[in-house]
């Protein structure tokens, strides 16, 4: 049998499994009840109740894929804006491969 929480229990359990870039407030929750992107939830009267396994569904899928660490190189469109900016070409990129 499942055991629902309260939205005060959702949060504090949001903070405590995942931490505080997933972790919302109680408003924040109640907040997401009308509006929409949040936790599913059911109604037990007048109050929401959370279930841990939709709460664990829904951080996970906040999260991105994994990244690597350190910088990527950047996109061809932000050196085409920098260039236009400047006036003139600093560099081509994606670099020309070399000619046979």
């Amino acid at each position: 049998m499942t055991k629902y929480l309260s939205r005060d229990q959702a949060a504090e359990y949001l903070l405590e499994r995942f931490g505080a870039p997933i972790a919302v407030s109680r408003k924040t929750l109640a907040k997401m009840a009308v509006v929409g992107g949040g936790p599913k939830f059911r109604k037990a009267g007048r109050f929401a109740a959370y279930d841990p396994v939709d709460l664990d569904d829904w951080a996970l899928n906040r999260l991105s894929s994994p990244k690597s660490e350190g910088r990527s190189l950047p996109s061809s469109r932000f050196l085409w804006r920098a260039t236009k900016r400047l006036g003139r070409l600093i560099c081509e990129w994606p670099l020309p491969s070399p000619r046979s």
